[in-house]
């Protein structure tokens, strides 16, 4: 199995869920944390752009395959590491869990920033 990377801001922010999920299922990963602007958006952006149109951080990259966007990478990893449900009805509830998440989160992040 590939090692993965991982690329988010030097900060907790939507790369902490990521790096959980990596810990918990004791993944190999790069953890790519950028703390200048210049280095994602002038040298790391371009080369994931090149692999994926929507590039953007957080990122994971899988071999050939680049995520994009945390809830997409969620899904990829909870595919991936067979997290996310045995049947189509426990999938959809992981999903709107995930949704619900999000949303709850977002809520939070206007109350409090």
């Amino acid at each position: 199995m590939s090692q993965l990377e991982m690329g988010y801001w030097g900060i907790r922010g939507l790369g902490s869920v990521l790096r959980m999920v990596f810990e918990y299922k004791e993944a190999q990963y790069t953890d790519v944390q950028f703390t200048d602007g210049a280095k994602w958006f002038k040298e790391k952006k371009p080369e994931i752009l090149a692999k994926n149109p929507l590039a953007n951080l957080p990122y994971v990259v899988d071999g050939d395959t680049v995520v994009c966007q945390t809830n997409a990478i969620m899904a990829y990893l909870g595919q991936k590491y067979d997290m996310e449900g045995k049947d189509a009805r426990q999938k959809l509830r992981h999903l709107e869990l995930l949704c619900e998440i999000y949303d709850v989160r977002n809520g939070m992040i206007e109350l409090v920033y």
